[in-house]
């Protein structure tokens, strides 16, 4: 008997090529995180610009808020005279126990910062530029057997020169704050 002899002729699996299959697929799926990716910060991103937005609103709200009703607290006497009443923007002057402080003046500035003026001294700013006071209206009002209170409505809004939507944030807040008798 003899033997035969064959010769294996096959493709060594030593290969270390890719084949164009394998490259497409592989570009594909890489291509595929990066998309992910970038649409993923963009949104961070747009949810960080946002929450930035609404935080400076808040703040500003709730300090401003705070200084008014404090100041109108501490008033002796509202001077109807030389305060505006129920439209924007609105002036309120008060008449405090302290001369010193005589009138106080709370109103919008012509770049739509709220300012508080005591007295003599300049005027401060209650808001930063960061926000703007688009509405400002004081109202006066009158309860039998009390002195009296201011309702203040106020909307601030966050400064956003460009339009651009995730910087686009508005607050309104509407408070009564009695005065002392």
């Amino acid at each position: 008997m003899q033997s035969a002899t064959f010769q294996s002729t096959a493709v060594s699996s030593d290969s270390r090529a890719f084949t164009l299959i394998e490259v497409i697929i592989a570009t594909a799926v890489i291509s595929g995180i990066v998309f992910a990716s970038v649409g993923f910060f963009g949104a961070v991103l747009a949810g960080r610009a946002k929450t930035q937005a609404a935080q400076e609103v808040h703040d500003a709200t709730r300090i401003a808020s705070a200084l008014i009703t404090k100041r109108i607290r501490a008033a002796a006497t509202v001077v109807s005279a030389s305060s505006t009443f129920g439209v924007s923007p609105g002036v309120l002057t008060l008449s405090m126990a302290d001369s010193a402080l005589n009138p106080t003046v709370i109103y919008v500035s012509g770049n739509s910062i709220l300012q508080i003026t005591e007295g003599t001294s300049a005027p401060v700013s209650v808001t930063s530029n960061n926000v703007s006071i688009t509405n400002l209206i004081f109202t006066q009002t009158s309860y039998p057997g009390s002195s009296g209170g201011i309702t203040l409505d106020m909307t601030i809004a966050y400064r956003n020169p460009d339009a651009d939507p995730n910087y686009s944030y508005s607050l309104r807040q509407q408070t009564l704050t009695l005065l002392r008798p």
